[in-house]
């Protein structure tokens, strides 16, 4: 099974608009409720390719029962732990006129540290079970710093890939327990070494320091447009097919749900990094991210160009 791992998850309400009006009284055409966060996205778009995925992490509230109960909908298995502090809410606001997205999310309520030691507990059984793990978002307030690269940690131990979505501090700890994937976006990489990143050439030694620290290959993705990939030495830029974009808001995830899925299939590095970006590319067209769906990856991943760099 693909493992998705989150602490940040949200109930995601879309509101959609034929056109956005500022400051005044807009009515939306159409609401969409569902489960949210970055690891349920991975989880649902793997899901949405045909493999056993399992979600974990932690929610709490009636709105993470109704997260629960939305994946349960899905048909997507998920394993949760129960926190005090309720689920947050993250509202996505669609302007069809300007195609245009806009998030408006909640803070994250804090995981106490008897919380985070039954994460800790239900993870130590659930990893070994999986042939991939992946762990996206910043990490719950009180979730002890470190966390991420624990399960790597434990990962590397059992000889289990892991894909890391994340940034900063929790990002560069991980590298020393030499994941699989490290997959920032371009602003998560810029907050993660401290400083801006200028040309191609500037990004591509940015990606190579995360690799000489121990990450055995980079993602740089910035929502529609080209994915850098680095595996060692070599590189590629990867541009997705021109697309309609409805939403590009989860597409990152969408890239990471691809890319897992080519792991569990036996993909070479590149070709795991090739249906990561129709994955992205296939989440841009709709406006709930994750909700990919297989006839757009099939048809967009042969349109996928990969150019050594």
């Amino acid at each position: 099974m693909i493992l998705t791992i989150g602490t940040s998850l949200a109930l995601a309400r879309t509101m959609i608009f034929d056109r956005l009006t500022i400051d005044t009284v807009n009515r939306a055409t159409e609401v969409l409720v569902a489960s949210a966060g970055k690891s349920t996205n991975v989880a649902r778009a793997a899901h949405t390719l045909g493999e056993t995925v399992l979600a974990t992490g932690t929610i709490g509230g009636n709105t993470g029962a109704d997260l629960a109960a939305e994946l349960t909908h899905a048909g997507i298995p998920h394993d949760f732990v129960h926190t005090a502090a309720p689920t947050r809410v993250c509202i996505t606001v669609v302007d069809r006129a300007a195609a245009t997205a806009t998030e408006l999310i909640e803070e994250t309520g804090p995981v106490t540290d008897e919380e985070s030691e039954r994460l800790w507990e239900k993870l130590l059984d659930l990893v070994p079970q999986a042939r991939v793990i992946v762990m996206s978002g910043a990490l719950a307030p009180k979730v002890p710093q470190g966390f991420y690269a624990m399960i790597c940690r434990l990962a590397r131990d059992l000889a289990i890939p892991a894909i890391v979505d994340a940034r900063g501090p929790e990002l560069l700890a991980t590298l020393a327990e030499r994941p699989l994937l490290v997959k920032p976006n371009r602003a998560e990489l810029e907050t993660s070494i401290g400083r801006s990143i200028g040309d191609q050439t500037d990004l591509l030694s940015a990606m190579r320091d995360l690799t000489t620290r121990g990450a055995h290959s980079v993602a740089v993705t910035a929502g529609k447009d080209a994915v850098y990939f680095c595996v060692k030495d070599r590189a590629w830029r990867l541009t997705p097919p021109r697309v309609q974009v409805v939403s590009a808001i989860g597409s990152g995830d969408a890239f990471a749900a691809g890319f897992a899925v080519g792991v569990v299939r036996g993909l070479e590095p590149i070709e795991c990094a090739r249906l990561g970006v129709a994955c992205g590319s296939a989440n841009a067209l709709t406006s709930r991210a994750g909700f990919v769906t297989r006839a757009d990856i099939d048809r967009l991943l042969p349109q996928v160009t990969i150019e050594p760099i």
